[in-house]
């Protein structure tokens, strides 16, 4: 989730930046499709693989059109992008008036597949949870809307990253929590537990984050938008704080939802529960979904980071090395205060529970 954040944000900003430019309006991508690879060979002199392609433009306004491509491949770097005839491909194009200049390979087209792993991943969530599903679907769209059209352009905007994440959180919580759980206690609960977790997750990552000398700018990612234009003004350490914000976001309401259901549930098959009872109840449930979630937080940070860690290890570097490092320390912070925010929203959602039941 991290990365993906970085890499949306870099990508936004550019194309903020590029839409404003009238010198670059006239750069487009465009599907195509390789007919034929004319010439494919080895140019041991300057280290590349070099190729002459026939590719046929398969999107509008150019569909059908045939052009060359010289496609000239750097065999030093781990990122080769060797194609092959009837790939599919992102064409990068200048145009000028009606004449199409400087078309390079740009990619391989993945769009279409990752269409298709989104249709299944929707169709399995309707399928297995019927009107629940398709409720999640819906928030699932709402959250990422917010994210999308709301949060990057804030931040975008120049407003505090962690104020617009907290925000986006926030509607995000309520919004989802409501259409999942409807209008009832067990949602008031969930909501006040995501909120309070999240709450002291960023409080203490505010605070470690200051001990530690955090600065927020030790992912590629982070690095690249030194280079685009008017993000020089970005606080990389709140864009850091925003990133764990939103990544704990969805595992502490889980918890939370967790726990006040099956609050709910006990109270209706006990209506002579005692508050202490329900209390520890909710506790022990949290305990028993506590294990396997605190596990899903921190290794998916480790996962994401797995690169990283990889390269540190083959170079030999100590462990004082290794965790003084801003990128290190950056995710161990990460993962240590979502999941304390992870443990403290169990508490938060059990009292919140009890405190409107009496009411």
């Amino acid at each position: 989730m991290k990365k993906l954040i970085w890499i949306l944000l870099v990508c936004i900003i550019m194309n903020h930046n590029v839409l404003a430019s009238e010198h670059n309006d006239r750069s487009i991508f465009v599907n195509g499709k390789v007919i034929e690879v004319v010439e494919d060979y080895m140019d041991e002199e300057h280290y590349t693989r070099e190729q002459i392609l026939r590719v046929r433009l398969v999107e509008t306004p150019y569909e059908g059109k045939e052009i060359v491509i010289n496609h000239s491949i750097n065999l030093t770097t781990l990122q080769q992008l060797i194609i092959s005839e009837n790939d599919n491909i992102i064409v990068w194009i200048n145009t000028y008036d009606t004449h199409l200049e400087n078309c390079r390979v740009y990619s391989f087209a993945r769009e279409d597949y990752l269409l298709y792993l989104a249709l299944i991943f929707i169709a399995m969530v309707l399928l297995l949870g019927g009107k629940k599903g398709i409720s999640a679907i819906i928030s699932l769209a709402i959250t990422l809307g917010l994210v999308f059209f709301l949060f990057f352009p804030m931040v975008i905007n120049g407003v505090d990253p962690i104020i617009s994440a907290l925000l986006i959180c926030g509607i995000s919580a309520i919004i989802t929590l409501v259409i999942i759980g409807d209008f009832k206690e067990k949602t008031y609960a969930a909501i006040i537990g995501t909120i309070g977790g999240i709450s002291f997750s960023i409080v203490l990552t505010y605070i470690f984050g200051y001990l530690t000398n955090i600065q927020g700018i030790g992912d590629e990612y982070a690095e690249m938008l030194l280079y685009v234009p008017n993000a020089s003004n970005y606080n990389f350490r709140d864009l850091l704080y925003a990133g764990i914000i939103i990544g704990t976001l969805g595992a502490i309401m889980d918890i939370c939802m967790s726990i006040s259901s099956a609050m709910e549930e006990i109270e209706q098959a006990n209506k002579r529960i005692t508050n202490m009872q329900l209390f520890l109840s909710g506790i022990r449930i949290g305990k028993d979904v506590l294990g396997t979630m605190t596990n899903t937080l921190i290794l998916a940070y480790v996962g994401s980071s797995i690169n990283l860690i990889l390269v540190f290890y083959m170079y030999g570097l100590t462990l004082k090395q290794f965790i003084n490092r801003d990128e290190i320390a950056s995710e161990i912070i990460r993962s240590l205060t979502g999941s304390i925010g992870l443990v403290l929203a169990i508490p938060i959602t059990a009292l919140a529970f009890l405190w409107f039941r009496k009411s």
